[in-house]
């Protein structure tokens, strides 16, 4: 549904969108806005950081979000005692070569620049997670992996 007008307080116009049907409809809709920042470490205002994210010694740009998440999940995996595949690792490892954030995450189509924001471009993807995948069936073929916790950073990024 697309909000058309305010009609007044907390009352909108909504255009229905694909809906089939006609008439008056009757309906609620909540809006909810925690305070983010309450939850968030660190919070937005700290997210963008410039910092050494792969221990190889070089500086560049990142997103801490990421860093919080993947530490989550190595916790998990630690205590579950299970192998971690660490596209994090990968993709700022790939951003240390390539000179920033923006090689990740800004491609060109027909001369136009734009911004892919939450998915890497497609060069990007081939070698952060096509490479690592590739990889990681060979791994497999040869019953490479013993059990218990592991973070897989796969092959070295080009």
């Amino acid at each position: 549904m697309t909000v058309t007008r305010r009609v007044g307080g907390n009352t909108v116009q909504v255009e229905p969108g694909s809906i089939q049907e006609s008439g008056v409809f009757n309906s609620v809709v909540r809006h909810f806005d925690p305070p983010i920042d309450e939850f968030l470490v660190p919070p937005s205002t700290q997210q963008v950081q410039k910092r050494d994210w792969t221990g190889g010694g070089v500086i560049v740009d990142g997103l801490a979000t990421y860093a919080t998440w993947n530490g989550i999940l190595a916790d998990l995996a630690r205590e579950e005692d299970v192998k971690l595949i660490d596209f994090e690792y990968r993709g700022f490892k790939w951003v240390e070569r390539r000179g920033g954030w923006p090689s990740v995450y800004t491609s060109t189509h027909q001369g136009v620049v734009f911004e892919t924001y939450n998915h890497p471009q497609l060069a990007a993807q081939s070698v952060i997670y096509g490479e690592m995948m590739t990889w990681l069936a060979g791994v497999l073929d040869t019953n490479g992996l013993s059990g218990g916790f592991e973070r897989l950073i796969g092959p070295p990024i080009p």
